[in-house]
């Protein structure tokens, strides 16, 4: 009798020793991953209904540039702040490295001008692009800059766009082919967003690529975007880039100080 309480004691101990032992152990196993959700596909459809929604949201914006280009004016390296009442407005002041305006340019619906201090003269031209590369060495308009600068796709051409499908993206074309320009926009698919730009105008054809790729929600901004053709390249840093209730009017009136002299650039070539 004695035996047999022992063993029924040894049982009762040995019970919860063996229930702990097991606790330990599957609490010491790897546990399976948590499913992962992945994001819902974005429609065509939807995907447009943003371009516009972005387009809206940057009208006005300004920006914090750092710039560094080589064109057919060699080298330059410089800061620059750009504003911009899209569509046909856009002002960009570039700095020295030591705070000082290295050259202003700016374009209005009445007309574009470059001021350049260290020159004492104020450039004007019929076609803005031409004051852009007189500058920059680079020739890009002055409204592809303005747009590209936030990532945005303009509302007007996001009117026709048509879409085809290509390997992890989609590409769209500018339904209304202007005369002497076309625009390719290409973008990735999980998740949506524009990573490049393919642009061709009268003066030759360039690409814009951002990196990373710029979502396609309204405050999505642009980091690093490289401007190139075959002939020169531009590697822009989006500091700041914020959007603006707007802009005095004076914002977008090339000031003219005492002393400096106007030259049309059309009339030198």
């Amino acid at each position: 009798m004695a035996a047999k309480n022992r063993v029924t004691m040894n049982s009762s101990r040995i019970l919860p020793i063996f229930m702990g032992f097991m606790l330990f152990f599957l609490q010491g196993c790897p546990h399976p991953p948590a499913p992962v959700e992945l994001p819902k596909p974005v429609s065509f459809e939807d995907a447009i209904t943003k371009l516009h929604a972005r387009s809206g949201y940057w009208k006005n914006y300004q920006a914090k540039l750092r710039i560094r280009a080589e064109g057919t004016r060699g080298k330059l390296r410089f800061q620059a702040i750009a504003l911009a009442n899209l569509p046909g407005e856009v002002r960009f002041e570039a700095f020295s490295l030591l705070g000082q305006t290295v050259a202003l340019f700016i374009h209005n619906r009445d007309r574009s001008s470059l001021w350049i201090p260290s020159e004492k003269v104020i450039f004007t031209a019929q076609q803005p692009e031409t004051l852009i590369e007189y500058f920059l060495g680079v020739s890009v308009s002055a409204e592809t800059l303005a747009y590209s600068l936030a990532g945005v796709v303009p509302s007007d051409r996001a009117a026709g766009l048509k879409p085809q499908p290509v390997p992890n993206g989609w590409t769209i074309f500018s339904g209304a082919q202007e005369p002497d320009r076309g625009f390719t926009w290409e973008f990735t698919a999980q998740p949506p967003a524009l990573k490049a730009i393919a642009v061709k105008e009268s003066r030759g054809d360039y690409r814009i690529e951002y990196d990373p790729p710029v979502g396609l929600n309204p405050q999505d901004i642009p980091g690093k975007i490289r401007y190139q053709s075959s002939q020169w390249h531009m590697d822009v840093s989006v500091e700041q880039v914020s959007p603006s209730p707007g802009f005095e009017a004076s914002a977008f009136t090339q000031p003219v100080p005492a002393g400096v002299r106007e030259v049309n650039l059309d009339l030198l070539k």
